[in-house]
């Protein structure tokens, strides 16, 4: 595996900026929900709802907002996945900008087809190992 620049053809769209982007969306959406009178909306949750459980996502609004106030420790507690992938994507959609503005293509990352399911192995493993934090913090 490895970072490449990646090439800048028309039309083609900035991936990590546009996650970048719905990130940030994503956690101004969550920090203006806190501000909601408590019952206004129902639980986001169906599985939860269903289940009493809590699912691999839970807690993810409120990591979100506690991220967009910048505070990483709280984030991290209530869903560190969500919190990791968050954070690097505001990292990569910045690094993109960055180089964009210098005139330089973004990267991209170049990886051969094992790596590839290395890859969505270890993502698997991710939301797993989460989703067991998740349970045993209840």
């Amino acid at each position: 595996m490895r970072w490449a620049p990646a090439s800048r053809r028309r039309g083609d769209a900035p991936f990590s900026v546009i996650l970048g982007g719905i990130t940030l969306l994503a956690a101004a959406a969550a920090k203006a929900r806190a501000y909601l009178p408590p019952g206004l909306l129902p639980g986001l949750c169906p599985f939860r709802t269903l289940t009493g459980l809590p699912c691999p996502t839970c807690g993810a609004t409120r990591a979100l907002a506690a991220l967009l106030t910048l505070r990483v420790g709280p984030a991290l507690a209530l869903n560190p996945l969500v919190t990791l992938v968050a954070l690097s994507g505001v990292a990569a959609a910045a690094v993109s900008l960055a180089r964009r503005a210098a005139g330089a293509p973004s990267l991209r990352l170049v990886a051969a087809p094992r790596e590839l399911a290395a890859l969505r192995f270890s993502a698997a493993a991710a939301i797993a190992a989460n989703w067991i934090y998740l349970l045993a913090r209840g």
